[in-house]
C-alpha cells in the first residue's frame, strides 16, 4: 500500500535570520498527522531479555521465602528429620574376612 504523503513548511514571516542577533533561537512546531498502526514483534535477543528479568522478580522472593520456611521448619523441628553422614566405610588394614 503506497501512501502520498507530503510536508510543505512555509513560514508565514521570518523568526530568525542567519548572522543577526543571538545565536540560539526556540522553534514551535505544531505538526498533524494521521494515525498509523505500527505492528512490531520483538526478536529472540528482546524477548529473552525480558523473559530473564520476569525470571529473576520472581524466584528471588521465591527463593527467599522457601529458604526461611525451611530454616523455620528445622529450628522448630515442626517435621522430623534424622542426620545421615554420608562417609565411606574404611576398612582397616587388620580387617579380614574369613
Amino acid at each position: 500500500m503506497a501512501y502520498s504523503d507530503a510536508v510543505h513548511l512555509a513560514p508565514r514571516y521570518p523568526v530568525w535570520v542567519p548572522g543577526a542577533g543571538l545565536r540560539k533561537f526556540t522553534a514551535s512546531i505544531t505538526m498533524a498527522a494521521r494515525p498509523t498502526l505500527v505492528q512490531f514483534q520483538p526478536g529472540i535477543a528482546e524477548t529473552l531479555k525480558f523473559a530473564w528479568v520476569q525470571y529473576i522478580s520472581f524466584f528471588i522472593p521465591l527463593w527467599y521465602l522457601l529458604r526461611q520456611l525451611k530454616y523455620f521448619a528445622a529450628y522448630f523441628q515442626i517435621t522430623p528429620c534424622r542426620v545421615v553422614v554420608d562417609r565411606p566405610q574404611v576398612r582397616k588394614i587388620n580387617d579380614h574376612d574369613f
